[in-house]
């Protein structure tokens, strides 16, 4: 059961984060670590911060709530949805800011995240890209973020 659907408001010029990283775990463990909502929670979110998981439904359309914790105790949300599964071998989801502030004049994001699980002789290497930032200092960013994430996706999966 696959299907993607182009997002109008993402558009491949803008910054994108790609990034691949082997895990010593199974495609199905690396696969339940982003759609299990305990596990997500384990790793999601640079160093210092946790990740909190309002809802998950991982199904075509399902839709999704999540954030990053900071050690204040002030979460960052974002939500979306669900536009390809194809159990441990591909997820893609369109995400975007949870509250935007009308008074804001910064830029805003729409995300199309793809991620490819590939099984390896040492167990998954894992594609993951980001497209959509607004501008390269957010992409730079993101990118951190994303690495010091998979840092402790790597440390959850070996627990």
């Amino acid at each position: 059961m696959k299907t993607a659907s182009p997002s109008s408001r993402v558009h491949t010029a803008m910054p994108a984060v790609s990034i691949v990283r082997e895990f010593n775990a199974s495609p199905e463990h690396v696969w339940n670590a982003w759609t299990d909502p305990v596990q997500f929670a384990k790793w999601f979110g640079p160093e210092g911060y946790s990740g909190v998981v309002d809802h998950m439904n991982v199904h075509i359309e399902g839709t999704f709530r999540f954030g990053m914790k900071g050690p204040d105790g002030t979460v960052i949300w974002s939500r979306g949805v669900y536009k390809e599964v194809s159990p441990f071998t591909r997820l893609v989801y369109h995400e975007h800011e949870d509250e935007v502030d009308p008074a804001s004049t910064g830029p805003t994001w729409h995300l199309v995240i793809s991620l490819t699980f590939e099984a390896t002789p040492q167990g998954t290497r894992m594609t993951m890209e980001q497209l959509g930032w607004p501008n390269e200092e957010w992409r730079a960013m993101a990118e951190g973020i994303w690495y010091q994430a998979f840092t402790k996706m790597a440390a959850a999966l070996a627990s």
